[in-house]
């Protein structure tokens, strides 16, 4: 980033969903849509040897991405998609 060109530039800083455990990592990748707009892929990966129960809420506004708030437990080692 240029801060030099802020007045240029629109920058969204931060993950679109967030979750309440901090082992889990989450996947948040947008594609092109058959309109022209986003989709969005939404999915959570365990690295732990234990299943684990989170809260995952979308905490930015972008274009497309409606993710309601949700609880899921995770497998451990697993993947679990939320969204496609």
């Amino acid at each position: 980033m240029y801060p030099d060109q802020a007045e240029r530039t629109h920058v969204v800083v931060g993950h679109p969903v967030v979750c309440s455990h901090p082992d889990l990592f989450i996947e948040v990748m947008p594609r092109s849509g058959p309109s022209g707009g986003y989709l969005w892929h939404v999915a959570a990966n365990n690295p732990t040897d234990e299943d684990v129960t989170a809260q995952f809420k979308q905490s930015l506004d972008l274009p497309g991405l409606d993710f309601e708030e949700q609880e899921h437990t995770v497998p451990a080692g697993g993947h679990l998609v939320m969204q496609e």
